[in-house]
């Protein structure tokens, strides 16, 4: 606790700052959340009013001095760039009747599981054989290199 009384002071003011600017980063935060739902339930109109409260409330965060110029802007420009994005009428979900499920037994399990396994067997296999392959281009063209210049030096 401070000793001075103008310390004191400052601290009383500073904390009154403190959470009027808490408050208003929260409100900011609630304004974009509503436009992001009303932006996810497709509707425009709803999404419009929304942007139109959340423009409204950077701006006055802005002048408040709870958030900076630039980041308002931002904001505002990620926001309008998303409504703007918004189709005009969002097409309607196609609903596929449920398939039942198949009741699976353990021996089908464990006919599948074998499957992927010689599945992975065969994959590992193969990039050996191509490995094996590679390795054997590679020394056979440093025995050419050697056996070229052996026969440089000899002339």
């Amino acid at each position: 606790m401070p000793q001075i009384k103008s310390q004191m002071k400052r601290m009383k003011i500073s904390e009154k700052q403190r959470l009027r600017n808490k408050e208003v980063r929260s409100a900011l935060k609630t304004h974009i959340s509503t436009f992001d739902k009303a932006f996810e339930v497709g509707d425009k109109k709803l999404c419009k009013e929304a942007l139109a409260i959340a423009i409204k409330n950077l701006d006055k965060a802005v002048s408040k001095g709870v958030i900076h110029k630039n980041k308002s802007a931002h904001k505002k420009s990620k926001l309008t760039l998303k409504f703007s994005a918004m189709p005009e009428k969002a097409p309607e979900p196609e609903t596929k009747p449920a398939k039942k499920k198949k009741a699976t037994t353990k021996k089908s399990g464990a006919k599948k599981k074998t499957a992927a396994k010689k599945k992975t067997t065969k994959k590992t296999t193969a990039k050996k054989a191509t490995k094996a392959a590679t390795a054997k281009k590679k020394t056979t063209t440093t025995k050419k290199k050697t056996a070229t210049k052996k026969s440089t030096k000899k002339e």
